[in-house]
């Protein structure tokens, strides 16, 4: 079975709990990126799109509005919103310097995460519409490892590890929720 079966297996098993639990919520994704709409997308952004990330974008691109969150508040972004969120965050923090607050604390970060308020090679691809992002690191520090998946939040100094990879993020997502470790709370996927 390839990599990408798989990933459409686990996605389906996601949308699947979800409709059975909660039947008036819109369907968990949406229709799959064109291998255009990403190249699109790696031309917009000036970097290219992980295998992993481009494969998972084209089974789905991201999450149809008003369905269940895909992890605690944050939702999975079409292309087209990472690229506008990449497009904001990296021109707003130039260099990944905080201009509206240079003198904020130190940076607080897990290993192999770069300690800098913002990377431009942090690809935002979840949102919680309040400002921070779960990202894709694609140049990590020292100790990390490409693909991992980190968490941006806006207003604070500590940028955490969420996932090695975000085939991790959807199996622990889809695995939380076979074994009633995750459940469905106000519209979010979420632990129990």
């Amino acid at each position: 079975m390839s990599a990408t079966h798989s990933h459409a297996q686990t996605l389906a098993a996601i949308a699947h709990w979800v409709a059975q639990h909660a039947p008036d919520l819109p369907p968990m994704f949406r229709p799959g990126a064109s291998e255009a709409e990403m190249a699109e997308a790696e031309c917009q952004l000036g970097l290219p799109l992980p295998p992993m990330l481009r494969a998972l974008y084209a089974i789905a691109d991201g999450q149809t509005e008003g369905a269940a969150t895909l992890l605690d508040a944050f939702a999975w972004m079409p292309l087209s919103e990472v690229v506008d969120r990449a497009a904001f965050l990296n021109e707003f923090f130039p260099g990944g310097i905080n201009e509206e607050d240079p003198d904020h604390e130190p940076m607080q970060v897990d290993a192999g995460i770069r300690p800098t308020w913002w990377w431009p090679q942090w690809l935002p691809i979840m949102a919680n519409g309040g400002g921070d992002y779960l990202c894709v690191d694609l140049d990590p520090a020292p100790g990390g490892q490409p693909g991992q998946v980190l968490a941006y939040f806006h207003d604070e100094t500590y940028r955490s590890l969420v996932a090695p990879g975000v085939e991790g993020l959807i199996e622990h997502v889809a695995r939380g929720l076979a074994n009633g470790t995750l459940d469905l709370t106000d519209g979010m996927l979420c632990e129990v």
